[in-house]
């Protein structure tokens, strides 16, 4: 059976049992702008705090904004550890550009240090195929692009944009929706105080 955006039925209750941290198994959530990728990212982060676990969102290009300004100020290794301390980090909007090999370099870093530990979600509009493309030098694209596919699980969101409705009785339900019906309690505002969550 057939839900909203192209999810399944079953994949719906595998997210809402958070099967893919449970596994230390990636996320990637790919799709068109719109189509909820941050969306659903972020109703699953509510739903991690709601398991006692610590999460960090970040838009990718502002994670390498600040990894400038930590590394500028002297404070890189502190960074570098509050990500890494954390249970789960997710990542949006990877591929909107192409990375310096300065930012592939803490890409790879930080992918490495959290392998087999701690999940991270990441939401793109590229397939990962088109992920090598991103970096100057192939082998840290090759070592960069392994170490979020493997292992992983992955979403491919499908279906007409909010934007493009007509009407709000014809807007079709959002992912975020579709698993708070799932979820067991409800997905309301704890996920924004996650203790480890960079920047606070």
């Amino acid at each position: 059976m057939s839900f909203d955006r192209g999810l399944t039925k079953v994949k719906l209750k595998e997210l809402s049992v958070l099967s893919f941290l449970k596994n230390k198994e990636n996320l990637i959530i790919l799709g068109r702008t719109g189509e909820g990728k941050t969306h659903l990212a972020i109703t699953l982060g509510r739903k991690i705090c709601q398991e006692n676990l610590s999460v960090s969102f970040l838009p990718v290009n502002l994670m390498f904004e600040e990894v400038l300004a930590a590394r500028s100020s002297g404070k890189m290794i502190g960074f570098l550890t509050r990500l890494n301390s954390t249970q789960v980090l997710i990542l949006d909007d990877f591929g909107l550009r192409q990375y310096s090999h300065e930012e592939a370099n803490v890409l790879v870093e930080l992918l490495e240090a959290r392998a087999r530990k701690g999940p991270v979600i990441v939401t793109s509009q590229i397939d990962p195929k088109g992920w090598f493309k991103l970096f100057e030098d192939p082998v840290i694209a090759e070592a960069i692009v392994d170490r979020m596919i493997n292992p992983s699980q992955r979403i491919n969101l499908k279906g007409v944009l909010p934007r493009k409705t007509k009407s709000a009785s014809q807007r079709k339900i959002t992912c975020g929706n579709l698993l708070a019906r799932l979820f067991s309690s409800s997905v309301a505002a704890g996920w924004v105080n996650s203790p480890n969550r960079v920047g606070q």
